[in-house]
């Protein structure tokens, strides 16, 4: 009978606890939706849709980064206008796979390399495919394109930046070929609740981030020029000093050779993803291009090594990949425009984009897609 007493006063008090516990958290979350106005929703478009993409059919404010935007996604949860299925006929469906450059962080929906490099084709029976969502590296864009190939692409553009070999560290190769697309479940829907639709969860994430990393919230002074006119834009001397505080350990590590061993190790297993991305493509019987986007320094300084280009050019060649540098078109916009949101981020603006694009789209006609 004591027993009995003594298991019902331990639940009262884990009862008693929970309701503390509940109770505190419906106070704080009364306090900062009445004190902040939160949530505001700043962590929406973070979050995987049901395919592995964005959330599906939404109109999404951007609002965690330096430069605000909107994202517009189709029933897949991909970026861009709804995709047939199948394919109707006449149309040619290039699906563009790679990470933010190709998803398109800090520019709207007609400014994204994908979209950009549709216009600049000029060609109404075309047909670019934004299929990504970014985060990870070769490993996620592997994943990509066993989806990608149900849609019945006619070639397929997969985008290198020099962050995604720093982005496969801490995994073996048997892992990364493995990786899957990150579909909504329960405990992601869990978790995107508690982080995007209570102010105290957003709040928390808020402040990780801000105390965490370098980039986050850097929100940006406009100059007169709108959104894009970014004070210290065209100092390239001072930003590529910034570029190299920031990403020293990430982009930085194949800007400089020799490689260090760990950074060898990166590349030999980004070069083995790369060999299955080629052979996927080959028994699908669809070609592709491997694009090289260079790092900010390696556009603005001949200091920066290409060697990761070069590397990247050899392997294409031994893969029966077509490969496509974006340096030397980088390079000769830069002479005319600001290409980047440098120095509050390293992303492309909408002109970098459209330089990146109109590169692309030569390569195309000129490969006959």
């Amino acid at each position: 009978m004591k027993a009995f007493w003594r298991r019902q006063t331990t639940g009262a008090r884990l009862a008693r606890a929970a309701l503390l516990t509940a109770g505190l958290f419906i106070g704080l979350e009364l306090v900062l939706r009445l004190a902040t106005g939160r949530p505001y929703g700043t962590f929406n478009g973070l979050f995987a849709g049901g395919h592995g993409f964005y959330p599906e059919n939404r109109t999404i404010q951007m609002t965690w980064g330096p430069i605000p935007y909107t994202i517009q996604t189709n029933s897949l949860g991909l970026r861009g206008a709804e995709l047939a299925l199948p394919k109707p006929p006449g149309v040619t469906r290039v699906v563009m796979i790679g990470d933010s450059h190709v998803d398109g962080y800090f520019v709207d929906n007609p400014d994204t390399l994908p979209e950009q490099t549709r216009a600049a084709l000029g060609r109404p029976d075309a047909e670019v495919v934004n299929a990504a969502f970014a985060g990870g590296s070769l490993d996620k864009q592997l994943a990509i394109l066993r989806v990608a190939l149900d849609w019945e692409p006619d070639a397929v553009v997969l985008v290198f930046t020099p962050n995604d070999i720093a982005d496969l560290a801490g995994r073996d190769l048997e892992d990364l070929l493995a990786t899957p697309l990150p579909r909504r479940n329960a405990q992601t829907a869990a978790a995107e609740w508690a982080w995007t639709r209570t102010a105290s969860g957003e709040a928390l994430l808020d402040a990780v981030l801000r105390a965490g990393t370098t980039t986050y919230g850097l929100e940006g002074a406009s100059g007169p020029g709108g959104r894009y006119d970014i004070p210290g834009g065209a100092d390239h001397a001072a930003n590529i000093r910034i570029f190299d505080e920031r990403f020293g350990g990430v982009d930085g590590r194949v800007l400089e050779v020799p490689f260090s061993p760990e950074t060898e190790a990166l590349v030999a297993n980004y070069l083995a993803l790369l060999e299955e991305f080629a052979r996927l493509c080959r028994e699908a019987g669809v070609p592709a291009l491997l694009v090289y986007v260079p790092a900010y320094p390696q556009v603005y300084s001949d200091a920066a090594s290409m060697e990761m280009r070069d590397r990247l050019e050899a392997a294409a060649a031994r893969l029966g990949l077509e490969f496509l540098d974006l340096t030397p078109a980088l390079r000769l916009a830069a002479q005319d425009a600001i290409l980047y949101l440098a120095p509050l981020d390293f992303h492309p603006n909408p002109d970098g984009y459209a330089a990146m694009a109109a590169a692309i789209a030569e390569k195309m006609e000129e490969l006959g897609w």
